[in-house]
């Protein structure tokens, strides 16, 4: 079963992996921030598309609700070794090894923006940011259990 926090997690072992030994951080968790640099992961869009399909997968009442989503993940970088870091993420998508990664999760990636230095484009020389948006879809995998009817009693009166 593939869900959202098996998704999060291929993309924290993606991102983790290539710029050890620099923190990588979901940005919406309640914590402090580390220490300079680090990379800071969001997901900024998430939508479903098409019906989902409900597959039986077992006599006993086993249903697989099957979804495809959508989704932004925004990638950015803070530090004097930012616009480095995030463009070794970027990069990175050029080896098999990390597609096959993420595809572990049913995660793939069809569109990846620019590298921008946001420093630049802001103009906030105190703060050193870089960052892009990385396009994916996924297949969502939900499953349940259903409960067969076994009596019915009909009171006719």
């Amino acid at each position: 079963m593939i869900d959202s926090s098996e998704i999060k997690a291929k993309l924290y072992e993606w991102a983790d992996s290539i710029v050890t030994p620099a923190r990588v951080i979901w940005m919406d968790q309640n914590a402090p921030r580390p220490d300079l640099s680090y990379i800071g992961l969001k997901i900024l869009t998430a939508s479903t598309y098409g019906m989902s399909q409900r597959l039986h997968t077992e006599v006993n009442g086993d249903f697989e609700n099957v979804q495809d989503i959508d989704f932004t993940l925004n990638v950015q970088g803070y530090g004097d070794q930012a616009f480095t870091l995030v463009g070794n993420l970027w990069r990175s998508f050029d080896l098999v090894v990390n597609r096959d990664l993420l595809a572990e999760a049913n995660v793939s990636v069809y569109d990846v923006g620019a590298v921008s230095d946001l420093t630049s484009i802001i103009g906030t020389g105190y703060e050193r940011r870089a960052g892009f948006d990385m396009f994916c879809n996924a297949e969502q995998v939900q499953s349940e259990t259903l409960s067969w009817i076994e009596t019915v009693e009909i009171d006719r009166a």
